[in-house]
């Protein structure tokens, strides 16, 4: 059982990184809040793995500041507004944290971050809160 969670998230860390490099096509946006001062646009947040696990991606549009959120080891979390639970990044022992890392963040690339979404408690059309640290991004919504 251990190993196929294992290999559930591996998929998905796999899926992430390949489209990733596709150049996918961003999400209508509405009104988001809290991400000039992260330095960054969140590009789409959307379920991944048959629901079990949230995938946001963001593109960097001010390297200094979105570098809090690339730093490895940096906590960050999904609040859902709903229920006020929060989703953590899963870190596996042999793949390390589903969270990309960079020390020197590129304008205009898009980056990824994947939650643990095991119980399906987010669900499309829910809002959530993106939290590093005391910074917020809010309004966002899962498609």
């Amino acid at each position: 059982m251990r190993s196929g969670v294992r290999a559930l998230f591996l998929a998905a860390g796999l899926l992430a990184w390949a489209a990733l490099w596709a150049g996918e096509a961003a999400a209508p946006r509405t009104a988001v809040l809290g991400e000039a001062e992260l330095g960054i646009e969140v590009v789409r947040v959307t379920l991944s793995a048959s629901g079990n696990i949230v995938d946001l991606r963001y593109r960097v549009l001010d390297p200094e500041r979105a570098k809090g959120l690339l730093t490895k080891g940096a906590k960050v979390l999904l609040k859902d507004e709903a229920s006020g639970k929060l989703l953590a990044v899963p870190s596996l022992g042999y793949v390390g944290s589903l969270q990309q890392n960079s020390p020197d963040p590129q304008k205009g690339r898009v980056y990824y971050v994947l939650f643990n979404n095991v119980g399906q408690l987010v669900k499309p059309g829910r809002k959530v809160t993106l939290i590093l640290g005391d910074r917020r991004v809010t309004g966002l919504t899962v498609i």
